[in-house]
């Protein structure tokens, strides 16, 4: 068995993104071998950018594509992701004000948009009681006790169906109106 050898791993998954954007350059499965297909994925990037072509990665080679890499990043590579929740020690409940309610509230508002079991929320900044009954709505469907406070578990619940159902919108209509229903 060949070993995975991790700079040729990066240099292929560079590569494979680099292909999405020069469609010369034949797309190459990251498996850490530098092998025939390597080679020939490394000569179309040199030939495409106007290098020395020998399918080597040399320093110029290596520098080239990173620079390469860093531009098709931009375009497909995935956004940064922002931590929102302070710490797994804290909780928002009645009362708690400030910018991560708000971005509570928008996140049960979209959901409520995406399930037809969901209310919508006032997007105000302030948890008080209609964010609570949201979340205890919420908690209860997810099968977690129904406190109406956003602890860690109930964020992690909350950022999953936001990932999942709005972010992504991998899902499939349940019911006519194209709304979906946790059950």
């Amino acid at each position: 068995m060949l070993k995975v050898n991790q700079p040729v791993k990066n240099a292929q998954i560079y590569l494979r993104r680099i292909s999405y954007m020069y469609p010369s350059v034949p797309p190459v499965i990251p498996d850490g071998v530098y092998g025939e297909q390597t080679q020939a994925a490394v000569a179309a990037f040199q030939k495409e950018f106007g290098m020395p072509v020998n399918g080597e990665i040399d320093k110029a080679t290596w520098d080239k594509m990173m620079e390469v890499y860093r531009e098709v990043e931009k375009y497909y590579g995935a956004p940064r992701k922002v931590d929102i929740f302070p710490s797994p020690s804290f909780e928002l409940s009645i009362g708690d004000v400030g910018a991560t309610v708000s971005i509570v509230q928008a996140m049960v508002s979209a959901l409520s948009d995406v399930f037809s079991n969901i209310d919508s929320v006032i997007q105000n900044g302030i948890y008080g009681t209609e964010t609570a009954q949201a979340i205890m709505k919420i908690q209860t469907l997810a099968e977690l006790d129904a406190t109406g406070v956003t602890d860690k578990e109930t964020w992690d619940i909350l950022s999953l169906m936001y990932e999942f159902y709005v972010a992504k919108s991998r899902t499939a209509p349940i019911d006519k109106d194209n709304k979906y229903v946790i059950r």
